[in-house]
């Protein structure tokens, strides 16, 4: 399990869980299905509160109900603070998942039979 520390809070994640990695595939087709059908509004106010609700619901949906008042509890809801929140996030699991990568390389590469180095030879 690791902690995603953000704007002075602790969240667990683990991206070896299938809970967890559900929450967050379930999170992005939200996402995508929310801005897909964004509304069309001339009010850039409207556009903007729309885009931090996308955001804002992505982090609930990940984390439970109420994480995302707790992570912009300090920090006034913007399309930027959001969008950072968010990248901080993505690079939180990216991290996650190159480190999983290199511990089973590292565990099981050392047991995987060597494959044999066949060259062809051309005949004359």
């Amino acid at each position: 399990m690791k902690t995603w520390d953000i704007n002075g809070i602790s969240l667990d994640f683990d991206f070896t869980n299938p809970e967890h990695v559900e929450r967050v595939e379930t999170a992005f087709e939200d996402m995508a299905e929310r801005e897909k059908n964004f509304p069309q509004t001339k009010r850039i106010s409207e556009k903007i509160r729309l885009y931090c609700m996308i955001y804002l619901d992505f982090f609930n949906k990940v984390f439970g109900d109420g994480t995302a008042e707790k992570i912009f509890a300090k920090t006034p809801v913007s399309i930027a603070s959001c969008e950072e929140v968010y990248a901080d996030f993505l690079r939180f699991v990216n991290a996650q998942s190159e480190e999983i990568k290199r511990k089973r390389t590292e565990n099981f590469g050392k047991y995987s039979p060597k494959k044999p180095n066949y060259k062809h030879k051309k005949h004359r």
